[in-house]
């Protein structure tokens, strides 16, 4: 679970591993990872707003 952080968390996966291990249950693991997919999702659709934006703003 913790080697799917990203940004911050990333520097931090030490302690999400501490925090992690033995507390959160099978079901809980993939709800995290499902919100984790999702975040993902919406930083990439971000950018991708981001460079439209980038595109009609400078030409």
């Amino acid at each position: 679970m913790a080697a799917l952080a990203q940004g911050r968390l990333r520097q931090k996966q030490d302690l999400l591993v501490e925090a992690l291990s033995g507390r959160v249950r099978p079901g809980q693991q993939f709800i995290l990872a499902q919100l984790l997919s999702l975040i993902d999702s919406i930083d990439e659709t971000i950018a991708q707003f981001d460079r439209e934006i980038c595109e009609k703003t400078s030409g």
